[in-house]
């Protein structure tokens, strides 16, 4: 099974290019597995990537048959992971270091649970992760249909407000930017306005943080999205003698 590439906008055209990593964009990541060779729950994920897509959102979706290393990228480089859950799901060891590296990277509140097949119950491991948050029933077409808004509603106001490691840097968590970047955290992930960290650290005068990211090689002349701050040096309401500008330079 093939990973369903987040920069392309019809969903039948996909290959073996799973993200753009060059530009480290976060996305949100739409995680399920199939049952023997069915396709039902591909094409439930499959218009909730559509949902997600019409309103600016970057998606990647793949099922966990895909090679660990692909998979832990992508997790890497997400700012909501949605699991499509199923008895397949959990019973599936890549699953499962999907929901665990996703917990380590993002917290458990930046996981959107949706059920995929009827009836199903999360138990054992799953259900130790999920605990008393909502799961999200989209197993019928009927279901799909009324939830999918709900949906997009919850996990765009999650992707509007970046990743763990963007809010980290803003608010000058330094340990927790250390420990989100130790866990394999992109240092230029980018958020929706393709700022990455140290714009986010710069922008608010969080001076330890800044030095904190360069020296985990952070790049400070990164460029943002068109039509905005475009590098670290010009962060908005940044003095022009301001310490963190002489950090940026050193």
């Amino acid at each position: 099974m093939k990973a369903f590439p987040g920069n392309t906008q019809d969903a039948a055209n996909y290959g073996s290019k799973n993200f753009e990593s060059e530009n480290c964009v976060s996305h949100v990541m739409l995680s399920y597995q199939n049952f023997e060779g069915n396709s039902e729950y591909q094409e439930r994920m499959l218009h909730l990537r559509t949902a997600l897509l019409g309103e600016g959102i970057p998606v990647w979706m793949g099922d966990c048959d895909l090679s660990p290393e692909t998979i832990a990228e992508a997790v890497e480089k997400s700012a909501v992971v949605v699991c499509g859950i199923s008895s397949s799901y959990s019973g599936c060891g890549q699953c499962r270091m999907v929901v665990e590296k996703a917990c380590r990277n993002l917290g458990s509140d930046n996981i959107v649970w949706l059920v995929l097949e009827e009836g199903y119950t999360a138990a054992g491991w799953l259900q130790l992760y999920i605990g008393k948050r909502r799961c999200y029933d989209i197993s019928s077409e009927n279901n799909m249909t009324q939830m999918i808004p709900a949906i997009v509603e919850k996990i765009s106001d999650k992707w509007e407000v970046g990743t763990p490691l963007h809010r980290a840097a803003f608010n000058g968590q330094t340990d927790t930017v250390y420990s989100l970047l130790m866990k394999g955290v992109h240092v230029d992930t980018r958020d929706k306005d393709g700022a990455t960290a140290l714009h986010r650290a710069a922008m608010n005068g969080q001076r330890e943080t800044v030095r904190a990211l360069l020296a985990k090689g952070a790049d400070a002349k990164a460029q943002q999205n068109e039509g905005l701050c475009q590098s670290v040096m010009c962060t908005p309401g940044l003095p022009t003698r301001h310490p963190i500008r002489r950090v940026v330079r050193s």
